[in-house]
């Protein structure tokens, strides 16, 4: 599942730069679910300090994600 998006207002520079070209192709494989993020660990957001030390340690694979608990109500 993809949450959010990457399409945002982009200074002229990068435009040009090619890079939002390839941010929309990013983009559209990932809707597509063509591409997968590749996703090392989840840690809740109360154990953030273990995951900064986790990617510190620079051994990573993948992603590492912080999650949150939904709020309330």
């Amino acid at each position: 599942m993809l949450v959010g998006t990457l399409l945002r207002a982009c200074p002229l520079e990068l435009a040009q730069s090619g890079k939002a070209k390839d941010l929309l192709l990013l983009t559209e494989l990932a809707e597509k679910s063509s591409i997968r993020p590749v996703i090392e660990r989840d840690y809740p957001m109360e154990r953030a300090a273990d995951a900064h030390r986790h990617v510190g340690t620079g051994h990573k694979k993948g992603s590492v994600v912080l999650t949150m608990a939904p709020e309330p109500g």
